[in-house]
């Protein structure tokens, strides 16, 4: 059964999208779920409970912004 994780973060004023990731590790050396969203929020599904961490990035007309995230516990 596939558990849904809502993230949010602030918005960026010129933000065309935002790249999101979830990963089991905070490396992100691997991902869970990703996506590409154009509001500040995104709703991404999960297999197993446990701990995630997240992050998301700004696209601007001028590029890539940093990435802004946190860690999420699914239960």
């Amino acid at each position: 059964m596939t558990k849904d994780v809502t993230l949010s973060w602030p918005m960026i004023p010129g933000a065309k999208y935002y790249n999101v990731e979830l990963s089991s590790n905070p490396g992100f050396l691997t991902t869970v779920a990703t996506a590409r969203v154009t509001a500040p929020a995104a709703k991404l599904g999960v297999a197993q409970t446990g701990t995630y961490y997240w992050r998301a990035q700004a696209v601007t007309v001028k590029g890539e912004e940093n990435w802004h995230g946190g860690t999420v516990v699914v239960r």
